[in-house]
């Protein structure tokens, strides 16, 4: 069951990145920035993810997946933050 629910999200938050990423997006920038996420979860005891400031799927506004949008936190400050947004 979890497998199943999992192979489904997966595939949702694909199907949403791909959706926000504009053509104007740097994506060589942007797979710098999850390259640089990587590096420190390889490096450190904390794990960090990288978090759409503006959510891509927000209830009350969705951002884009590009470069400026991205930040690398925390993944316990991520999970705490989900599809939130404050101005």
């Amino acid at each position: 069951k979890h497998h199943s629910y999992a192979v489904s999200y997966s595939s949702s938050r694909r199907n949403n990145v791909e959706k926000q990423t504009p053509k104007w997006a740097n994506i060589k920038l942007i797979t710098k920035i999850y390259e640089e996420c990587f590096l420190m979860n390889k490096n450190n005891l904390d794990k960090y993810e990288v978090d759409h400031i503006i959510p891509i799927s927000g209830k009350l506004v969705c951002g884009f997946h590009v470069e400026n949008n991205l930040r690398i936190i925390k993944a316990a400050d991520n999970r705490k933050k989900s599809n939130s947004f404050k101005v």
